[in-house]
């Protein structure tokens, strides 16, 4: 039987191209959870300062954790939770373009290197997942998901900081450029306030469970707040290594004509 079905052709109307240079757009993505973060501890302080410095043992504090800043409170949490689902989709363009140019060297450094670059980018997507998940399942929702998450997202930002740092060195070895090494050298010092940080703040929140002392969750806090911003301020620097790039956004409108 033969089809009686209607064809139909597609048309597509071109829209205006958008023009959005790929280092702006990496560091204003990288600041949004900064900027979050800080707008959800002065709201905290201000409006929510006794619960959200209260702890397990009443002794009395001054800064509120990350958790109770950003998922505690209302409108705190949406704010949070509204820089971070801005970020998410920026987030993932920088982590492909970071593969592709680490990847441009891997026929001459082997598969060692390879092999690194593809790990390096698997820790940056399963960190960023892991903000994700720790950002909309809260503390006092969900604490052993919102614990795990945290965990996770530690490790594997810690994970990818390392990797970076290694990438960079190696596919620039043989080169000689002083901004080059400067950049490389700053990135490794960033990360290891990063993990200076983060050992402190095990190290406080332990004693803070164990001995309960006025201001030592506060400390630890102050420390967690470090953590993060040494986080942005790494993923900030991998933004600014792209000044001459550009992403261009070309809109469509598509409808069908029968013919």
């Amino acid at each position: 039987m033969k089809d009686q079905s209607t064809e139909v052709q597609r048309s597509i109307v071109q829209g205006v191209k958008f023009t959005a240079p790929v280092n702006h757009l990496l560091i204003i993505t990288s600041l949004l959870p900064l900027l979050g973060f800080i707008l959800c501890v002065i709201i905290s302080l201000l409006f929510n300062f006794a619960g959200s410095t209260a702890t397990h043992c009443d002794v009395f504090n001054l800064l509120p954790s990350i958790s109770a800043a950003i998922g505690d409170y209302t409108p705190q949490r949406y704010i949070w939770r509204i820089c971070i689902a801005l970020h998410i989709s920026p987030r993932i363009i920088g982590g492909l373009m970071y593969r592709t140019n680490f990847l441009r060297y891997a026929q001459q450094l082997g598969s060692s290197y390879r092999i690194l670059c593809e790990a390096n980018f698997i820790a940056y997507i399963i960190e960023l997942m892991s903000l994700v998940l720790l950002s909309y399942v809260s503390s006092t929702e969900n604490y052993a998901v919102h614990e795990k998450s945290f965990m996770t997202f530690v490790l594997f930002s810690q994970i990818y900081m390392g990797t970076t740092v290694s990438l960079s060195r190696w596919c620039t070895h043989s080169i000689s450029n002083r901004s080059i090494t400067q950049n490389i050298n700053l990135k490794k010092k960033i990360w290891f306030l990063n993990l200076a940080a983060l050992f402190i703040c095990i190290l406080l929140y332990l004693r803070h469970i164990y001995y309960c002392e006025p201001f030592v969750f506060s400390l630890f806090s102050l420390s967690e707040y470090v953590v993060v911003g040494s986080n942005v301020w790494f993923h900030w620097r991998m933004g600014k290594a792209y000044t001459h790039h550009v992403i261009d956004f070309y809109p469509q409108t598509y409808y069908y004509l029968p013919q």
